[in-house]
């Protein structure tokens, strides 16, 4: 790969590679890492003709994401759905509805498909784009919006019953 071509594909993607990687870690530092490491495996790696050259970087950018979690003996932060700090300021009452509405929607999700649930995690827990969420679940970007579609109804289904 020639020099402009590589000042291109970094101009063009390294903000969505170091946003993913932001997403996935939460840390600063190791997204940066990370996102030139990523970089620096285009200029070893990268087929001649790429057909896919973002999913292909979101790809790299995870495994090196995964092998760096592995090496060191880290766990991916499972955040619980819906659970936030609440500030001090915040009136008692709207904390008390947002625990209740946090309760229920946990139930609920506890009724999807692993691969359901994962998909929410990543869509809307870790703000993942759709073709993100698809590589990092190693999924088409169509079946995360199936899937993802299929999800939101049975949970509004659910709630709906409760009512």
């Amino acid at each position: 790969m020639e020099k402009k071509e590589l000042e291109k594909l970094y101009g063009l993607y390294y903000e969505r590679v170091y946003s993913f990687l932001r997403k996935l870690s939460g840390d600063e530092k190791l997204s940066e890492d990370l996102a030139q490491e990523t970089f620096v495996l285009v200029l070893l790696k990268l087929p001649e003709e790429p057909e896919y050259i973002a999913q292909w970087l979101y790809r790299v950018a995870r495994n090196l994401y995964i092998d760096w979690v592995r090496k060191n003996g880290k766990e991916i932060p499972a955040e619980s759905f819906g659970e936030r700090t609440p500030s001090d300021e915040r009136d008692p009452l709207a904390l008390i509805l947002q625990k209740e509405e946090s309760q229920t929607l946990r139930k609920h999700l506890k009724k999807l498909s692993l691969a359901e649930r994962k998909m929410i995690e990543c869509f809307y827990q870790k703000g993942l784009s759709g073709m993100e969420t698809a590589v990092l679940l190693g999924v088409s970007p169509g079946s995360v919006r199936v899937t993802l579609h299929r999800a939101r109804a049975k949970l509004m289904k659910e709630i709906k019953k409760e009512e």
